[in-house]
């Protein structure tokens, strides 16, 4: 019979549980872990919504984080001469009075309570509150931070899920299924920081990525009203324009 692993340590090797434990210790928002061969030492990535990512050290005692995240990097010493925009989660009920979907809000640098600024929604699933960087697909980012600094209030959509079940044919089904969701969510995120005082609903853009590209036209070209500017990228999605 073999001795039994010591269970503590043996989940240390899983990049997850690493992450999960110098998070429970220190309170830092870490990822992407490794641990020396000697279970002595974590190496990590650190990044928050206004903390560029750096790599962090962490000694390990007994499999256990022994302290706080030492950073040995500055990788990017230009933020220190930039102001960010302050950035917070933002949930609004949904349709059936149930949690909607989860939204980042990124406040203008500067920003005052009851000026109302110009907003950008950015869509799609670009928020996680634990990210520097919002990726919105595979292959771009969306400066976020940017705006923010040009006065812009910018919104961090998070759609709920697509692409629901319907019959071939169905196009009133394929309708609700698709996009109406979306269409609700955004408006409802739309409609709360104004309601908040914030945005000024004569200054609004959209802009979006694959199925936030979908998004984007549809609403666009069905609510033309909304938003005064777009601009959108790999989409083309089942043509909207053409849909409802």
């Amino acid at each position: 019979m073999k001795p039994e692993q010591d269970t503590t340590v043996a989940s240390l090797l899983n990049v997850d549980a690493v992450a999960q434990a110098i998070e429970r210790k220190s309170g830092k928002m870490v990822h992407s872990c490794s641990v020396s061969a000697g279970k002595t030492r974590a190496v990590c990535i650190e990044e928050a919504p206004m903390f560029p990512p750096e790599v962090v050290s962490v000694p390990l005692k007994d499999g256990t984080p022994d302290a706080n995240p030492l950073v040995l990097t500055h990788l990017n010493p230009q933020y220190d001469a930039f102001q960010l925009g302050e950035v917070s989660a933002l949930s609004w009920p949904g349709p059936k009075g149930d949690a909607g979907p989860q939204a980042g809000l990124i406040l203008p640098v500067g920003y005052k309570s009851g000026t109302r600024y110009p907003l950008i929604v950015m869509l799609y699933n670009t928020f996680t509150g634990r990210q520097f960087i919002y990726q919105a697909g595979l292959f771009t980012s969306f400066p976020a931070q940017a705006f923010a600094g040009h006065g812009y209030a910018v919104l961090l959509m998070n759609l709920p899920e697509g692409h629901g079940v319907y019959k071939e044919g169905d196009f009133a089904a394929a309708k609700v299924a698709e996009i109406d969701n979306v269409v609700f969510a955004i408006r409802s995120a739309v409609d709360a920081l104004a309601t908040r005082g914030i945005v000024d609903m004569n200054r609004m853009g959209i802009m979006g990525w694959s199925f936030g590209s979908f998004c984007a036209d549809y609403i666009v070209t069905h609510y033309p009203d909304w938003f005064q500017a777009a601009a959108s990228g790999e989409g083309g999605l089942y043509y909207p324009e053409v849909i409802g």
